[in-house]
């Protein structure tokens, strides 16, 4: 083990700590955006759909867990930034929430990416081998949404869609 030449740093850069921090409130504010949305799917009566988006939520809070114990684990502290504040989003259409998804999916996938990319110029790769799993989870995310849109606009009926929603909230 030639640790003497190695240039991993057993520490994390404040730069990188920044961005994981920051992830964590990302990934809170994707379960509320879920929990938004799963509301809206309720009263509009796609209890179905309701249940799929109240099963992300329950993921991007399992997502912001991680990040926690990550930080926790490397003896950081989680500390709250000054201007956070939960993003409000409202949606007219099952389409239109599985399409505002899937783009919150893709500005996680960049963000998740972002931070990979600094940690590798920082020889942490602790952090990347940490964001490995985060990286293969946004793949399976953005095909899940891209599938459904893709499902969806194949619809020709709301009774289609009615069909979908009944068997999407069995699927998870």
């Amino acid at each position: 083990n030639n640790t003497k030449n190695s240039k991993m740093s057993l520490a994390v850069s404040k730069e990188v700590v920044e961005k994981i921090v920051s992830q964590y409130y990302k990934e809170k504010n994707n379960e509320n955006i879920y929990l938004q949305i799963s509301s809206w799917c309720t009263v509009k009566g796609y209890h179905g759909f309701a249940k799929f988006f109240k099963e992300q939520s329950k993921e991007e809070a399992l997502h912001a867990e991680k990040f926690y114990d990550y930080l926790v684990e490397r003896r950081l502290q989680l500390l709250t930034p000054k201007n956070f504040k939960y993003e409000i989003i409202s949606v007219t259409s099952v389409e239109d929430a599985l399409q505002k998804s899937l783009q919150k999916e893709k500005e996680t996938s960049k963000s998740i990416l972002e931070i990979y990319d600094l940690a590798e110029d920082k020889k942490d790769r602790y952090t990347c081998q940490f964001l490995d799993w985060f990286i293969s989870e946004q793949v399976e995310e953005e095909n899940q949404f891209t599938d459904l849109i893709n499902q969806l606009k194949n619809m020709k009926s709301d009774s289609s869609l009615m069909y979908m929603d009944k068997h999407i909230g069995k699927e998870k």
